[in-house]
């Protein structure tokens, strides 16, 4: 579930999905390239 769409029903486009698909992707990419740093540094 995508909070971004809770105010409303409609289902999101395609687009929308993508869009959302693409940061959550470059998010989990970017936290874990942070964490790998911190275990190296340990």
């Amino acid at each position: 579930m995508n909070p971004m769409h809770l105010d409303d029903e409609t289902e999101p486009t395609a687009e929308e999905r993508k869009a959302d698909l693409e940061t959550g992707f470059q998010f989990v990419l970017t936290h874990d390239a942070e964490l790998l740093k911190r275990l190296e540094d340990a």
